[in-house]
């Protein structure tokens, strides 16, 4: 293994398949996107979030465009950023400018793309919500849990790592009518990531 940055610190990372010499790299200790394009070992450094401050928790990219990037971000309780609690940043641009969609301000467990880059799902402490536009809207889906860990969107079915209450699926996640149905509930243990394809599927414990 060598390292390659930047600052031989590790981040959330993604590849252009059809660039292989283009990497970016986003820190997860502060808002500060790293490009290195044309298979040189220069990085450029992007500091142009609209936040002051915040910790993101996952970087997503469109899977039919590359150039589209989405960052959820937190402010954790406000040490970072007083002005918000958890934003959606998005980027049309490969991170050369960002913009905040119109979600609730919130913290941001997870965010989840699916295949066409048009539909979003995004993951609260307790909720889901989803959008159908890339993220200019957002709707709430029925069912609350005390928390949850982790999600898994497998075609259009949603997998929730809930903890200590197991692992649930949201049966059409995007069809607008999608309600939780528990899969396993662990005994004396929670589940914490969960991963998977329409063959198998993996849940964490701890």
């Amino acid at each position: 293994w060598d390292s390659v940055g930047p600052y031989s610190n590790n981040g959330l990372m993604t590849f252009d398949p059809k660039n292989p010499n283009s990497m970016t790299v986003l820190s997860r200790e502060n808002p500060s996107l790293f490009r290195k394009e044309n298979g040189t070992d220069t990085w450029h450094e992007y500091r142009n979030f609209p936040v002051l401050g915040g910790l993101p928790k996952t970087m997503v990219v469109d899977p039919t465009n590359k150039q589209n990037i989405y960052v959820p971000i937190n402010s954790s309780g406000g040490w970072e950023d007083p002005t918000y609690i958890g934003k959606i940043l998005a980027s049309k641009d490969g991170g050369k400018t960002w913009r905040t969609l119109p979600f609730p301000d919130i913290d941001i467990s997870d965010l989840i793309i699916d295949e066409s880059g048009q539909k979003l799902v995004a993951i609260s402490n307790n909720e889901v919500y989803v959008s159908l536009d890339k993220g200019m809207n957002w709707e709430k889906l029925s069912g609350w849990w005390p928390y949850l860990n982790d999600a898994e969107l497998v075609n259009n079915d949603l997998y929730l790592s809930a903890g200590i209450q197991g692992v649930y699926v949201l049966k059409d996640v995007f069809s607008g009518s999608a309600t939780s149905q528990e899969l396993f509930q662990p005994s004396g243990i929670s589940t914490k990531d969960i991963l998977g394809n329409q063959d198998i599927l993996n849940a964490s414990t701890f």
